[in-house]
């Protein structure tokens, strides 16, 4: 079994008895499984599917980019922000996105404007997250 911990600037969560996750990298999505071979791997906005032992349903958290590295069943993911599914709130996923899209409207870096649709981007992510539990 894995044991994979996710570190954000803003929390920390850990799981044991992990059987296999699926993660979004820059080159597309990966599986991992126990025993991978070891890997260091940049990570995209996306989603990580997490399937534990014992727990029917695989636990989802958006991943707002980061690092990932697994060696010896353990993977270690480091990312910008995280958000576990049954966290997201439709209330300030709807506030982020006008926020961004009042920033859209004015005059714009192109450094600042490929920011703001990652911004859009990871909260679409959680809206779609929060659409598929069916909440």
């Amino acid at each position: 079994m894995l044991t994979v911990s996710i570190v954000s600037p803003t929390s920390q969560k850990k799981y044991e008895n992990v059987k296999s996750f699926v993660i979004s990298t820059q080159d597309g999505e990966i599986e991992i499984l126990p025993n991978h071979s070891h890997i260091i791997s940049a990570l995209s906005i996306g989603q990580l599917s997490i399937k534990q032992l014992n727990v029917d349903k695989p636990e989802v958290i958006a991943i707002n980019e980061g690092i990932m590295k697994v060696a010896e069943n353990e993977a270690q993911i480091m990312t910008n922000n995280l958000a576990l599914a049954d966290d997201i709130i439709d209330k300030e996923i709807e506030e982020a996105l006008e926020k961004a899209k009042l920033k859209l409207a004015s005059n714009l870096l192109p450094s600042e404007l490929i920011q703001i649709e990652k911004e859009i981007k990871y909260e679409m992510l959680k809206r779609k997250i929060r659409d598929s539990l069916g909440n």
